[in-house]
């Protein structure tokens, strides 16, 4: 069993790099309005519009920020403790790949590296050497370009239903099932098979305040959802408090 679940832990690391949204910075969204004035006492009133610009700057969370918005150790307790963060790092690497959805796997084999100016923190734990797995990852960008990339991946998500994932010479194939998760979530499960044993995982994305939160947890010999549903509403709520709700 430890053998299988050291394969698991390289399948969570390898996922932990789905999170390739967009890149980081500031924009700005400007709005006109419109308004009508009639000097006093004119028996013909005549209108004269003007108008008014407004720019509103956007802040975008700083790393820190998104860290401090990230589970902790101490926020799920025990059995589970933190590890290095494997978050967007790993991706690319030359043992790791991703096939059988397009969209998905073209998304987690290039991976963050080439998104220039990304802000984001990422937090691993693990509840021992068989599991649970969790990895939560936050992550940001210029807004237009945030959303058009996080739309693209919800859709990528969405329609993956057969999934490969290739690990240090270990191989995966993950059936994936949309699932109602979280109101505003958009999730799936993830089921495997490996030399005999049940690895289940559950997969969920999802807008917080301007930033993306990416949740993965994987199991060994269980299928139930019942952990995967409390950390993650657990880590939702956290990260709401501290980044808000979802910007448009």
């Amino acid at each position: 069993m430890t053998h299988r679940a050291g394969h698991a832990a390289a399948v969570v690391a390898l996922l932990g790099f789905l999170a390739s949204f967009s890149s980081g910075g500031t924009a700005s969204k400007t709005t006109s309005t419109t308004t009508s004035s009639s000097p006093a006492g004119d028996a013909t009133t005549t209108t004269a519009a003007s108008t008014t610009t407004t720019t509103t700057t956007v802040t975008l969370p700083t790393a820190a920020e998104l860290q401090a918005a990230l589970l902790s150790q101490s926020d799920l307790g025990a059995p589970y403790s933190a590890q290095q963060s494997s978050g967007a790092s790993e991706s690319g690497s030359s043992d790791q790949s991703a096939s059988g959805c397009p969209g998905l796997s073209r998304e987690l084999n290039s991976g963050s590296s080439s998104q220039t100016g990304l802000v984001s923190d990422a937090a691993d734990f693990t509840a021992g050497q068989t599991g649970p797995f969790v990895i939560e990852q936050l992550l940001t960008g210029p807004p237009a370009q945030f959303a058009s990339d996080y739309n693209q991946s919800v859709s990528d998500l969405k329609s993956c239903r057969n999934l490969t994932l290739t690990s240090g010479g270990t191989k995966l194939d993950f059936t994936l099932t949309p699932i109602n998760f979280v109101s505003g979530a958009t999730a799936a499960r993830m089921d495997a098979t490996y030399e005999g044993v049940q690895v289940n995982g559950y997969i969920a994305v999802q807008r917080v305040g301007s930033a993306g939160l990416v949740f993965l947890f994987f199991q060994i010999g269980s299928g139930s959802s019942q952990e995967a549903y409390t950390i993650y509403t657990q880590a939702l709520k956290k990260a709401q408090s501290h980044l808000g709700q979802p910007t448009t």
